[in-house]
């Protein structure tokens, strides 16, 4: 908008910042915005007649692009981890919301993680212990940028191809290291999370971790 502003192009540069209007932005932005809109607009124009048909026309495209994308990822506006739906190697959706009532036990690993190898087995261990409590989901979350490579991977480690892509739920969880174990209690809020690799203690300090969940509706560091 500044550029083709800047050229004398003044009903385009409007467009532009009545898109950027039509989205949600803080009061002081969207104020800026609605004022430099009728500035450029008035540099083409006597007054704003027909500015806000432009304004309507840039709310309704902005909603429907918002439609199209919400429909194709899912998450966009997803701020509470249990909303999210994981999108597993297969293609399918997994909503969270249909495990809530259950602990649900997440671990983000990527392909490049050396680590993450390490505790795999510690992970299945673990998985291993409650395969018969209906009250626990296990899931493995990768976090690689290029899905492509997680299938060669799986199969060439041999490990089980159960697998879901983290589709933003890391950055609502704020992993910022993997591994990284998560744990949602049974009102799909989080319960604990453990970071790092810590191969003496991990599988005894998920287990207990696990079982406070099942019995607790407080939360654990």
């Amino acid at each position: 908008g500044q550029w083709l502003a800047q050229a004398g192009q003044h009903d385009e540069a409007v467009s532009y910042y009545a898109d950027a209007f039509a989205l949600g932005d803080s009061p002081q932005v969207h104020a800026q915005d609605r004022r430099t809109m009728s500035e450029i607009y008035l540099r083409a124009h006597p007054n704003e007649k027909g500015l806000g048909d432009i304004v309507l026309n840039a709310y309704d495209r902005m909603n429907s692009l918002m439609s199209q994308r919400n429909e194709r990822f899912g998450n966009t506006n997803t701020t509470r981890p249990i909303d999210f739906r994981l999108t597993s190697l297969n293609g399918k959706t997994l909503p969270l919301e249909t495990l809530k009532g259950k602990v649900i036990v997440m671990d983000f690993w990527a392909t490049w993680c050396g680590p993450c190898r390490q505790q795999h087995p510690l992970y299945e261990q673990v998985k291993e212990q409650f395969k018969n409590d209906a009250r626990v989901a296990f899931l493995e979350v990768n976090s690689d940028e290029d899905h492509s490579l997680v299938e060669p991977f799986l199969a060439k480690e041999k490990w089980n191809k159960d697998v879901y892509f983290e589709d933003g739920l890391a950055q609502v969880l704020r992993i910022d290291s993997i591994p990284t174990t998560v744990l949602l209690g049974q009102d799909g809020s989080v319960y604990s999370k453990m970071v790092g690799f810590n191969p003496g203690g991990f599988v005894s300090l998920l287990t207990s971790r696990i079982h406070e969940a099942l019995g607790s509706t407080t939360q654990s560091n």
